[in-house]
């Protein structure tokens, strides 16, 4: 018997198994057989993460291209524009973000490493520049915002997006030493840092976004359940105690919680945002009032264009297709984490389920508000939302999400076994088996 043998029945079972998986008991052909069997042979394939994640991404950046189009040609107007000027803005940082997207899945895994703590600084220099008098602009509230002249940056997605990175790379360079409190104080450090000066700023949404991020990490690296639940019940209180020391975020979890038991008394005052993107949602039906047909961006919804992006889904192409954005997330959601368990590497293991978990809890946090499952954060719908700096930090971490799925182990076999002439689409360099780093010495 050869080596190739059982190799060949393994996968001479497995096809039948698939065969019979398509018909009952008598033989005969059954519907959920039919259905079962092409999604196991899908799951099977080598690629299978990488091409999900790259037709998530397409699918996502061109659903929010059109609905920050549909949403904001009538705000565009009215401020002394064209129609599409807002449009033309965000599908220019799209384009950015996709070259963004095309770098980070070019490069290698030991630069993204090499260069986390210099981005980290870079990211922490912008959230102290926004606090500078004449620096740093002030938008609802929240001192958050750089402006350039032709755009605004917001230095807290680009402080939390190299944060991910580096607090990946310090824990999955800590965790094979097995001393966890080596790990835990650079990493909470990093973390009081960023979180406190975007708290600052203020912007409670933006520092819980990258407290999950920095929990996500903790949890996909194998952090001990019962500390882990410590540092999040800490979190917890910490984030209660700064939600009541701020009065509109305090006024928000009472809106939240009014509106959440139908309480809807106050539509005009506090709770007048969530009452009009409900009935936004309601007026879509199943199938929506059609596309560019809300009534709700016309002034009635605040921030129709970026929070509350969703009610115009919701409206204008109904539950079916909020349901099919809901639908990508969760597809989404399956890729990373697949990825992140076919991942040898520690670094991308941890890289790929923490970039997963930011953009998946993310978008469910924002529909979560505007449905009225949760209270108001200002967080954005990814790859959705007008928001340019979104745009281009969400591609860019969805580019290093694609990286990761080209070095599955299975994936490197299929593409280095592939004709030459595919492994040169899109000039992208053969991907590199991974060899484990020697183990760091206890200090």
């Amino acid at each position: 018997m050869t080596l190739r043998e059982p190799v060949r029945r393994a996968g001479a079972s497995a096809a039948a198994a698939d065969e019979g998986a398509g018909r009952g008991a008598e033989g005969r052909p059954d519907l959920l057989g039919r259905i079962a069997a092409p999604l196991a042979a899908i799951n099977r394939a080598p690629l299978t993460s990488y091409h999900v994640v790259m037709v998530i991404t397409c699918l996502l950046t061109v659903i929010g291209l059109g609905m920050v189009l549909s949403s904001s040609n009538v705000l565009a107007f009215s401020g002394g524009g064209t129609p599409f000027d807002i449009f033309l803005r965000q599908a220019m940082f799209v384009a950015i973000g996709w070259v963004g997207f095309y770098a980070a899945l070019r490069v290698r895994i030991e630069v993204v490493r090499a260069t986390a703590f210099p981005l980290l600084l870079a990211g922490i220099a912008l959230l102290g520049a926004v606090l500078i008098p004449g620096v740093g602009m002030e938008v609802n509230g929240s001192r958050g915002w750089i402006d350039l002249g032709l755009f605004h940056i917001q230095p807290a997605e680009i402080a939390k997006f190299a944060f991910l990175v580096w607090a990946c790379s310090v824990i999955a360079r800590r965790v094979r030493s097995g001393y966890w409190l080596d790990m835990l104080f650079p990493a909470i450090l990093g973390w009081a840092v960023v979180a406190g000066l975007i708290v600052v700023a203020p912007d409670l949404g933006m520092a819980t976004a990258t407290t999950l991020v920095f929990l996500a990490a903790l949890w996909f690296a194998g952090y001990p359940g019962r500390h882990f639940l410590y540092v999040l019940g800490f979190g917890t209180v910490v984030f209660g105690v700064l939600a009541a020391a701020f009065a509109y975020r305090f006024e928000r979890i009472r809106t939240f919680t009014s509106t959440f038991v139908g309480d809807f008394s106050n539509p005009q005052g506090s709770a007048y945002q969530s009452y009009q993107g409900m009935l936004s949602l309601a007026d879509g039906g199943l199938f929506g009032v059609g596309l560019g047909q809300s009534s709700a961006k016309w002034f009635y919804l605040p921030e129709a264009t970026n929070d509350f992006i969703f009610a115009i889904i919701g409206e204008e192409l109904g539950w079916f297709g909020a349901a099919v954005v809901v639908a990508l997330y969760v597809a989404l959601g399956w890729a990373g984490m697949r990825i992140a368990l076919r991942s040898v590497d520690p670094f991308r293991r941890l890289l790929a389920g923490t970039i997963t978990t930011a953009i998946v809890l993310q978008a469910f946090i924002n529909i979560g508000y505007v449905v009225g499952l949760l209270p108001v954060t200002g967080l954005q719908l990814p790859l959705i939302s007008n928001g340019g700096t979104s745009a281009v930090v969400t591609l860019t971490s969805l580019g290093l999400l694609a990286n990761c799925a080209r070095h599955e182990p299975e994936a490197i076999s299929a593409i280095l076994s592939s004709p030459a002439r595919r492994r040169r689409w899109f000039s992208l360099p053969a991907p590199r088996p991974y060899t484990p780093e020697r183990p760091v010495p206890a200090a």
